[in-house]
């Protein structure tokens, strides 16, 4: 997500903010800056792990809430719902169209079965 974050701001530049999906660009900010910031804790927290630190039970604590708020990337699958509409119809057509299918093979037999 960081990349793919990193490339679309570097394709936008100014116009980045200015779209008209900005919304969803704000949610994968915030889950880039979500997964960032639980990557840091987790290397803070490896290096304290052998004490009791209270880095280590902050972090921990942090990383729970962390994983919740993960959670929020399938939240980013929902996009991809506006593209089944499109899909069922591509399929409908592929289903219906194998019933001619089926008829031309009947009939491509029946001329080999003739000729043969």
């Amino acid at each position: 997500f960081t990349m793919e974050l990193c490339l679309r701001i570097f394709a936008f530049k100014s116009r980045f903010c200015m779209a008209v999906g900005f919304g969803w660009a704000a949610l994968d900010i915030f889950l880039v800056t979500m997964g960032l910031t639980d990557l840091m804790l987790r290397l803070g927290g490896a290096s304290t792990e052998g004490g009791s630190g209270a880095l280590a039970s902050a972090g921990s604590s942090a990383g729970k809430v962390l994983k919740i708020i993960r959670m929020v990337r399938i939240v980013r699958m929902i996009r991809m719902i506006r593209f089944l509409a499109e899909l069922r119809v591509m399929l409908q057509m592929v289903v219906n169209s194998l019933l001619s299918l089926i008829w031309l093979l009947v009939f491509l037999v029946m001329v080999l079965y003739g000729f043969g």
